[in-house]
């Protein structure tokens, strides 16, 4: 399949970038049957980052709780020093 989406794609002079594709099994970290395309086998690999969200082979969730906390904290500490500054109105501050 990933062969024939490769080669649809070369005839609108698409290409596949072979060392940023990368495929994930669900349920399992090892792949029975590895993806191929133009003979180059893609990396399989257990974890990745999308539009923010972590995702695992094992679906576990809280590695992306974990990481969407801690943008938040980073977030409400860059605040700071607007909420405690005392040259800034307490109406203004009020949301």
């Amino acid at each position: 399949m990933t062969q024939h989406l490769n080669e649809q794609g070369k005839q609108s002079g698409l290409v596949i970038n072979k060392e940023k594709t990368q495929t994930m099994v669900f349920g399992n970290d090892n792949i029975d049957q590895p993806v191929k395309t133009d003979d180059y086998t893609l990396k399989n690999v257990t974890r990745f980052t999308y539009l923010g969200s972590v995702f695992t082979c094992d679906n576990d969730c809280s590695q992306n709780l974990w990481t969407r906390i801690s943008k938040t904290t980073e977030v409400t500490k860059s605040t700071e020093n607007i909420w405690k500054s005392k040259n800034i109105n307490n109406d203004t501050k009020n949301v």
